[in-house]
């Protein structure tokens, strides 16, 4: 099943060029991601081939080196994941130390892929760093899902606010969505990388809400030979689903049934926030400029 939104009910016009240009942004990074990662993968393969020694050259199969070595890699906590690794076969027969020597060796020698040097980890808080981060995606289901949403609320948002404003506005939510994530993820003590337009997803569609509350969300679906489109209310969109966030913190503390943080949560709720924070500010302008038409 294809499920996404596609556009608001609301009569805008306008060439909405910020949006655009972020749009194409996050897809060229991923792009390079996309390059970077087969240079990961080939250089990964170089090493299982290479680089092992003692009894695991002689019995961990090159297959099972790479997963393994890139499963390690791409663990916040490398020890941990080997932990949960070697409770399943085939990696529970192989000796702990030997494995984490052989990861040491291939941190020294194979150069991290572009997602890894662009997420942004629970130690980081630069404005630069968290700005990348933001338009860096970890597959390509989650570049779809993010723009998706991005440009079913990002362009009214953007002919609302103008470009420099809608600029401003991508900007501080890019920026307090990353500076709440780290206190978020270091109040639950996780050490999980962010990365994604969701906090600045979020500031949009919170935004969009409290400007047009009575407006309707227009939604695209495909389920085998049927598709079409509905329309749902946006208030009961995004009450949904700020509702599940807030869940997320009181009920589950910030945590999956799995025990994984889901630290996009703090994102979430920085995006949040910045959205209502600037829909107040249109909403105060509007009742001046109303008010001195009055006068006048």
């Amino acid at each position: 099943m294809l499920l996404f939104p596609t556009k608001l009910d609301a009569d805008l016009t306008g060439v909405p060029l910020v949006t655009t240009l972020v749009g194409l942004a996050c897809v060229l990074i991923f792009l390079v991601q996309a390059l970077s990662w087969e240079e990961y993968e080939s250089a990964l393969d170089n090493f299982c081939q290479n680089e092992l020694r003692g009894h695991l050259k002689l019995e961990l199969p090159r297959n099972d080196c790479i997963d393994l070595m890139a499963q390690l890699d791409f663990a916040s906590d490398a020890e941990s994941q080997l932990n949960k690794l070697q409770q399943h076969a085939p990696f529970k027969r192989y000796q702990r130390q030997d494995i984490l020597d052989t990861f040491e060796r291939l941190q020294q020698i194979v150069p991290d892929p572009a997602t890894k040097q662009w997420w942004l980890s629970p130690t980081e808080t630069g404005p630069w760093q968290i700005m990348v981060a933001s338009l860096t995606h970890a597959t390509i289901g989650q570049l779809a899902l993010n723009l998706g949403f991005f440009f079913a609320f990002a362009i009214s948002a953007e002919l609302i606010l103008g470009h420099f404003g809608f600029m401003i506005f991508f900007v501080a939510g890019a920026l307090f969505s990353g500076w709440v994530n780290y206190w978020f993820v270091n109040t639950i003590s996780s050490s999980q990388p962010y990365l994604g337009l969701t906090g600045v997803v979020t500031a949009t569609m919170v935004f969009i809400t409290l400007v047009y509350p009575h407006k309707f969300l227009r939604f695209f679906f495909w389920v085998i030979f049927i598709s079409g489109t509905f329309r749902l209310p946006l208030l009961l969109v995004s009450v949904g689903y700020l509702s599940n966030e807030l869940y997320t913190v009181a009920i589950n503390n910030g945590a999956e049934a799995n025990g994984l943080a889901r630290v996009n949560v703090g994102a979430h709720l920085g995006g949040a926030i910045i959205g209502t924070l600037t829909a107040l500010g249109v909403h105060c302008w509007q009742i001046l400029k109303k008010r001195k038409t009055q006068r006048e």
